[in-house]
């Protein structure tokens, strides 16, 4: 993942940390102001219901205790002129006065009952009570009262039902539930605001930079640390990604510097081994190839002395015939015991072995400007030696490096199917191929790479022993290996075990 890309990652994440947040803060708040105003709106029902009532009680009993007093006085026209006034101080009340026939007293203009008023009038005088009534229950916009009227002798003479229209409660209701309204949606916009802003500045913000961070460290790039703001907990998430990035950037240069260590043993080893080897050779063949020569120089000098006798000369020719047999045998014989040791076979991970081969040839590879890239998947060789397989590996990987000026060399290791030379035997194969950017192969030398001291870089000093090398690892391993010239260029050795 690109920087670009980590960055426009961390961004969205960032805004869904902050939208999380608005959202959690705003519901919060909804929860709290919107439970806190229905708390507060039932309240102000109740009391406004309960003062309606308190004050609806007392005008009832009021007119109550009028109209019982007129009606025993038989002063029809009083009653008539107190609920006269009484509509005229307050339009919104109205008083109905009836006999216990249910006749209208007063009002004179009265022309029809309300069912309401009917039936709480008829419960009143039923109980003989007061009764008062809020309709509809729930939401009220009308209050009735009702009462008996007694005469001295407490014998029901009539009833009294008063009505009053709620509006005021009703718009103070309103007014009320608007401002909790208002209320919430003030405070859903404030955090919404600040939601955003906090958690962009102070979770966006960071979250970019710091996936920045980690897309630089992706790119190899350890020198770069975190900007410390802040002395919050961001800031000590900086402040260890800081000290992460220090301690891989220590591990960083310990691992080169020991895979440069292991190249340089690695190249001793080799070195002091070929030492060992020619110096080995050198005193067998000087010790074991004495003898004959001196045979040889001795017999070739009495042929020249006695040229003329036919006779000694063959019998001298076949002497000497006999001892540059007997040194091609010696010759044989130390190449038999020059030859590598029976090796140790066991499973093998062939991509387990490339992955640390390009580990070891990182540092050259860095130098030279060149990239190594492994594909692939984990490959397992039932039977296989590790260093050979090792030796092949490194071999190859070096020669491409060689071969390469910047670009990449590229590793795969995958399974395949291959008919296996010399009889074509198709078997399940283990694919390594290692692939230059280099100029290739041409045809007259591609034919000879695998010939031992045959090598085009004598003058970068070259041996000529890596690749043949190769092919004896490969021939032991009773694998193939094959050289394909790619169109886009360079060269490809592609090794199936």
């Amino acid at each position: 993942m690109s920087e670009a890309e980590g960055e426009g990652r961390a961004r969205r994440e960032g805004m869904r940390i902050a939208t999380k947040m608005t959202l959690a803060f705003v519901s919060a708040g909804i929860l709290l102001f919107g439970g806190h105003g229905l708390i507060l709106l039932s309240m102000e029902r109740h009391d406004l219901q309960a003062a309606a009532s308190r004050e609806m009680e007392k005008l009832g009993h009021l007119l109550q205790a009028a109209v019982e007093s007129a009606l025993r006085d038989r002063q029809v026209e009083d009653i008539l002129e107190a609920v006269e006034r009484l509509e005229e101080v307050d339009h919104r009340v109205t008083i109905r006065v009836s006999d216990t026939e249910g006749r209208i007293i007063a009002p004179v203009d009265y022309v029809a009952g309300d069912p309401l008023d009917e039936d709480l009038l008829r419960r009143a005088l039923m109980t003989r009570e007061s009764l008062l009534r809020f309709h509809p229950a729930d939401d009220p916009d009308v209050l009735l009262f009702a009462s008996p009227l007694f005469a001295d002798d407490g014998a029901l003479v009539g009833g009294l039902v008063v009505r009053r229209p709620l509006e005021e409660m009703q718009r103070d209701i309103i007014t009320t539930t608007r401002g909790i309204s208002l209320t919430v949606l003030l405070f859903v916009a404030t955090i919404t605001v600040i939601g955003f802003s906090l958690g962009s500045s102070y979770i966006g913000r960071p979250l970019r930079r710091l996936a920045g961070a980690m897309a630089r460290v992706r790119g190899g790039d350890y020198g770069t640390p975190l900007l410390v703001e802040r002395d919050d907990e961001v800031g000590e998430l900086a402040q260890a990604f800081n000290a992460m990035l220090r301690d891989l950037q220590e591990a960083r240069q310990r691992l080169m510097a020991e895979a440069e260590a292991r190249r340089e043993l690695q190249r001793a080893v080799q070195q002091a081994d070929k030492l060992i080897t020619l110096g080995q050779l050198s005193a067998g063949l000087a010790h074991e190839i004495g003898s004959p020569l001196q045979i040889l120089q001795g017999r070739a000098g009495a042929l020249v002395e006695k040229a003329d006798d036919a006779a000694r000369t063959e019998r001298t020719a076949k002497i000497m015939v006999e001892q540059c047999e007997r040194i091609t045998r010696i010759v044989e014989r130390l190449m038999h015991l020059a030859r590598r040791r029976p090796a140790e076979l066991g499973p093998v991970d062939v991509y387990a072995t490339a992955r640390s081969v390009l580990d070891l040839l990182e540092v050259e590879a860095r130098r030279r400007g060149v990239k190594l890239v492994l594909t692939g998947e984990a490959q397992v060789l039932p039977a296989a030696d590790a260093d050979g397989i090792q030796q092949l590996i490194f071999n190859l990987v070096s020669n491409a490096l060689w071969a390469s000026a910047g670009g990449e060399v590229r590793v795969s290791v995958t399974p395949g199917r291959q008919a296996m030379p010399p009889v074509g035997e198709e078997r399940a194969v283990v694919c390594l191929r290692v692939e230059d950017d280099g100029e290739g192969i041409a045809a007259e030398v591609a034919a000879r790479i695998f010939e031992p001291f045959f090598t085009t870089r004598s003058d970068e000093g070259g041996t000529g022993l890596g690749l043949a090398v190769v092919k004896t690892l490969v021939d032991e391993h009773r694998g193939h290996i094959a050289v394909e010239q790619p169109e886009a260029g360079g060269s490809a050795f592609v090794v199936s075990l």
